[in-house]
């Protein structure tokens, strides 16, 4: 044989990303796809990567971040890019910056520096903003450099920002038939341009993840009449995916009754969309409680809906809490949202209130306030309680009287004062194990982009791999490949076979190595446009990550290969 290669991988473990049993043999890449998958002997190539005694597995395939203005500085969309992660889905929950006229743009950035905790100065300094239409945003991100594939979503709330208004589409005005018209048109001219599906989230008048001034999201309070008539486009189409958050928390304080009952009203609505549409639906439901079970049940009937839960939370999560800069991290609680919004005068004169100290407390006391360590504040007015725990501080480990001395500190230091807090330490295992058992569960939700000053689960496919799997041994490797990257891509129905190691598939392909396999502890990098920081880390053992058939990543550090591109259906 002297058939000629780009690259040829020799002697790797394959895992097909199609649950096919393992197997040894070599993988011939041309023109950025593969050509060959069988025994390479007497073949040349460019570059042979010697892959004896490592996993070749399809690139992972990450179908909720919130890159979409990280791209424009960062190719790799880090930390996904950097954990194996080859294709990252923008424009998720119903966020974005397309359409928007240029007299919204600030407006935008405002909403998106709240609701996913992107710096303001970062997309101030980094955005390049040349776009109005979705064509044309999608246009941009084509022109960007990209070590990573981008899918995008096209986001409902700037959709019907752009065609109810700002104050309509945010008191919940239902549009008019000549509105509805007007989105289903925008939505097939997004995607004859190149957008793989839509995404909304739905949480109600208490929602927990607000715009910046405290106020639902406009899709917060969208009418079921609006779905629909997104999915008549995409049933028209006969093309798309949907990406649906949605449970109404209104009644997330009430009885255990209310809860069940709004549950079964999202489901319910959730089924009629699918059945509307047609089309997959990328679901992530409110509560676990039944999901599980209501998924497999939707299948059985023959609706496409797919469940999506966070795989990071397998592990206690801790961050750090600043009401400056990381104050959405406790926005799932309404009361905590509402003080922590407004100027810093503004805000100090509600902690100051009684009322809301309680009404914080009664919210918070899960998170176990009196274990918060104070770290530093820019301000020396504090500086004697460096390293204590609030408990120690306030004297007692009430939680009424932590709260207390909390925000008695947070007001004395101008809400400057950083805290070492428990933001996720109920891992529930036996759930977890629950969870797996669906087979087309999917792991992720990385929200890579967003929350960057005190979550990073961009490492979500090394996380998988190194716990799910190789630590409690619930699934087999080939289940795991299958979920982090054949299924998403059969999900989001990407082409080419986008997600699989086959004949004529891109050549998205991560080489790693099983027994080493890690997380690099998280650094605070300052490395954000406008002078701002975030959190991230590294995975440890991905020898070889190839995207469309260039090595984007070798022993674990970028190449600075710009191979990624805008990937459709």
């Amino acid at each position: 044989m002297d058939a000629h290669y780009d690259y040829i991988i020799k002697s790797g473990l394959i895992f097909d990303g199609k649950r096919n049993p393992r197997f040894k043999a070599d993988i011939g890449i041309k023109n950025g796809v593969i050509s060959k998958i069988g025994y390479l002997d007497g073949c040349n190539a460019e570059r042979i990567l010697n892959a004896d005694g490592l996993n070749v597995a399809p690139g992972f395939i990450d179908l909720h971040t919130h890159y979409d203005s990280q791209i424009f500085w960062d190719s790799y969309c880090s930390s996904s890019g950097w954990h194996g992660v080859t294709t990252v889905f923008i424009g998720n929950c119903g966020f974005g910056f397309a359409p928007c006229r240029q007299s919204d743009r600030e407006r935008a950035m405002l909403t998106m520096s709240r609701v996913e905790a992107v710096p303001l100065a970062s997309m101030k300094a980094g955005l390049p903003w040349d776009w109005v239409s979705f064509p044309e945003f999608i246009g941009s991100i084509r022109r960007t450099k990209k070590s990573v594939n981008v899918a995008i979503n096209v986001p409902l709330n700037p959709l019907m920002i752009w065609v109810m208004g700002l104050e309509r589409a945010k008191a919940g005005v239902l549009p008019t038939d000549k509105e509805h018209q007007e989105m289903r048109s925008i939505v097939n001219e997004a995607m004859d341009a190149g957008a793989v599906g839509v995404s909304a989230q739905r949480f109600g008048v208490y929602s927990n993840q607000r715009d910046y001034d405290g106020t639902p999201m406009a899709s917060d309070l969208m009418h079921d009449e609006t779905m629909m008539a997104i999915a008549d486009t995409l049933r028209a189409r006969d093309s798309g995916m949907i990406q649906y958050t949605y449970s109404d928390h209104g009644p997330l304080t009430s009885d255990l009754e209310q809860r069940v009952a709004a549950n079964e009203r999202a489901r319910l609505h959730i089924e009629d969309v699918s059945l509307r549409s047609g089309r997959p639906i990328l679901f992530f439901p409110g509560e676990v409680n039944g999901a599980m079970e209501w998924t497999i049940s939707c299948r059985d009937r023959g609706l496409r809906i797919y469940p999506q839960r966070y795989t990071a939370l397998i592990r206690d999560l801790y961050a750090t809490l600043n009401i400056i800069d990381t104050a959405s991290m406790f926005d799932h609680f309404y009361s905590w949202s509402q003080a922590t919004v407004g100027t810093v005068q503004e805000i100090k004169e509600k902690m100051s209130s009684p009322d809301v100290r309680k009404r914080i407390c009664a919210e918070l006391h899960h998170n176990h306030p009196a274990e918060w360590v104070y770290l530093h504040s820019s301000t020396p007015n504090a500086a004697r309680y460096s390293g204590m725990k609030l408990r120690d501080i306030s004297g007692s480990s009430n939680t009424e009287e932590c709260i207390d001395t909390f925000c008695d500190i947070a007001i004395s230091d101008d809400l400057s004062t950083d805290w070492w807090v428990p933001y996720y330490t109920s891992a529930n295992l036996a759930a977890y194990k629950s969870i797996v058992g669906d087979q087309y569960w999917i792991p992720g939700v990385s929200d890579g982009g967003a929350h960057t000053k005190y979550l990073n689960a961009g490492n979500f496919g090394t996380l998988f791999l190194i716990t799910y799997v190789r630590e409690h041994g619930w699934i087999s490797l080939e289940d795991a490949h299958y979920r982090l990257s054949g299924l998403p891509a059969h999900v989001a129905n990407l082409a080419s076979g986008r997600g699989t190691i086959a004949l004529g598939a891109p050549a998205d392909i991560v080489i790693y190595d099983y027994k080493t396999l890690s997380i690099s502890p998280q650094e605070k990098m300052l490395d954000y446009p406008g002078n701002e920081w975030r959190v991230a880390d590294r995975g440890i053992g991905y020898r070889w990550v190839l995207v469309n058939g260039k090595i984007a990543i070798e022993n674990d550090r970028e190449t600075g290969v710009s191979a990624g591109q805008v990937v459709e259906s």
